[in-house]
């Protein structure tokens, strides 16, 4: 889904190699420059954390997941910063998949939200979904909306 603003949710949607909160760095998971943070996995883990260093870019990313209700809902909130310049970036998120529809929120550090609300028409593979998005930016006093209908997705 397309949004004005780019980035809609702190979301994961693919399976992270991530675990619980207490995670812990290993030498034998540095794949090229980076490095990840590493929990216990398992099947009814709930929460998972990842770190990752970047040192090409000098850029720290740290990721939190927690999944409230399986398939239902998630949460997220995501940490960037270069320890370097000192600069960072803070982002939390929010997904709803309800029968019909689905919900996106994101917040950021600067006052910026964004939301896409996603229903589907019908109930049949293919129906037609339309599309609503909203970001609004306190700081910059700006504010954007869109809707869009996909037909045969």
């Amino acid at each position: 889904t397309s949004h004005p603003g780019g980035r809609v949710a702190v979301l994961p949607h693919e399976p992270r190699v991530a675990g619980a909160a207490g995670g812990r760095v290993q030498p034998d998971e540095v794949q090229g420059e980076s490095v990840r943070g590493i929990g216990k996995e398992d099947s009814e883990c709930s929460s998972s954390v990842t770190a990752n260093y970047n040192s090409g870019q000098g850029l720290l990313s740290m990721n939190y997941a927690r999944v409230v209700t399986p398939g239902r809902v998630t949460l997220g909130a995501e940490l960037q910063c270069s320890p370097m310049s000192l600069e960072s970036q803070v982002l939390l998120g929010a997904e709803f998949n309800l029968t019909r529809s689905k919900v996106n929120l994101c917040v950021d550090g600067t006052g910026r939200m964004q939301s896409v609300l996603e229903a589907k028409l019908g109930m049949a593979p293919g129906s037609p979904t339309l599309n609503f998005s909203a970001e609004v930016d306190h700081g910059k006093e700006v504010m954007k909306f869109g809707y869009g209908l996909n037909i045969g997705g």
